[in-house]
């Protein structure tokens, strides 16, 4: 006998079948296979090794193998954009920053994906407390002696920065505003080639990170003289901040998020979100990002996430495109 599509349909539902079963399981059974952590930045970099510091702690509580991979280019849009536009499975992932999400929103004319439309977050994961450096070459000792050098010599001095639009160039750009001095841009490829400019004297500041200038501070080839921060660091804990220093509201501190593609099933993204919670209350891990000098941030709901990077663009894309900045 022959059933037609209504009698099957009574018949696996007098017999408690659900026909969405398979879907379900399929859903409960995630990851099934390898995730792929898309970093858009090159190896090596802070991006990169904060990356694989939460892929150290992440992938037990995710219950599967998280592959990091490097996609680096065009200020992290390449391998931003490859996310934007990969399958809507959970398997390809996107550990995206404040450029990704935020900044190059304003530096180019025209993005080949919506930081927002195309993206669901999982949540955020660090913010990446920043310090202005000078040369020692410079001969200034604190910030007020700064801001007097650069106020008495405008336009004189110079400051680098990873390149063109990089969040080190717009924090420069916000503290000049800020302080109502002056300062040329050299643009270099990378914060290595950057520091490298300060240390040798070819130009007199610049912003960095604390993983990337702690040592280089303390071993005395740069000189700190503001946390970029609302509280003191711990890993300068006798370095004013810029709060203290009358600048409230510079908060200029670079943060890290995890994303999707948009279109990723709830019960997928709601996993991710409840294991990157899970992962960064981990003591030990919260205690290797403290110690590479970021504040863990394992607190974000998805919706708190996307409020966060709404914020965080209107509040920086119009700082971008008065800085004149522009990539396109």
């Amino acid at each position: 006998m022959k059933l037609s599509r209504k009698d099957f349909l009574k018949l696996c539902a007098g017999a408690g079948v659900s026909l969405a079963a398979p879907a379900i399981r399929a859903q409960g059974a995630y990851p099934s296979h390898p995730i792929h952590l898309v970093v858009p930045f090159e190896a090596g970099g802070t991006t990169d090794v904060l990356a694989r510091l939460l892929v150290s702690g992440w992938a037990g509580s995710l219950g599967g193998n998280i592959i990091i991979d490097n996609k680096p280019g065009a200020s992290g849009n390449i391998g931003t954009n490859y996310v934007a536009h990969a399958a809507k499975n959970g398997e390809t992932l996107l550990y995206g920053t404040i450029s990704t999400f935020v900044l190059n929103a304003g530096l180019y004319k025209k993005l080949p994906f919506d930081p927002i439309k195309d993206f669901s977050f999982a949540g955020m994961v660090v913010q990446i407390p920043i310090v202005l450096v000078v040369s020692p070459q410079l001969g200034v000792h604190d910030f007020q002696g700064f801001v007097k050098l650069l106020k008495d010599h405008p336009g004189k001095y110079n400051f680098g920065s990873a390149g063109v639009g990089s969040s080190a160039h717009i924090a420069c750009q916000l503290l000049l505003e800020m302080t109502g001095t002056q300062a040329v841009h050299v643009p270099y490829k990378g914060n290595i080639g950057a520091l490298n400019a300060i240390i040798s004297g070819d130009v007199a500041f610049g912003v960095s990170s604390i993983p990337s200038a702690e040592q280089l501070v303390k071993n005395g080839k740069l000189q700190a003289l503001a946390a970029i921060s609302a509280q003191r660091l711990a890993q300068f804990p006798d370095l004013p901040t810029t709060d203290e220093l009358g600048l409230k509201g510079y908060d200029a501190y670079a943060w890290n998020a995890v994303a999707a593609p948009a279109g990723t099933p709830e019960p997928v993204m709601e996993k991710l979100n409840a294991t990157l919670h899970q992962a960064l209350q981990s003591p030990s891990l919260a205690q290797k990002l403290r110690n590479a000098g970021v504040v863990p941030l394992p607190d974000y709901t998805r919706v708190q996430t996307l409020d966060y990077v709404k914020r965080e663009l209107a509040k920086w894309i119009p700082i971008v495109r008065k800085s004149g900045a522009s990539l396109g």
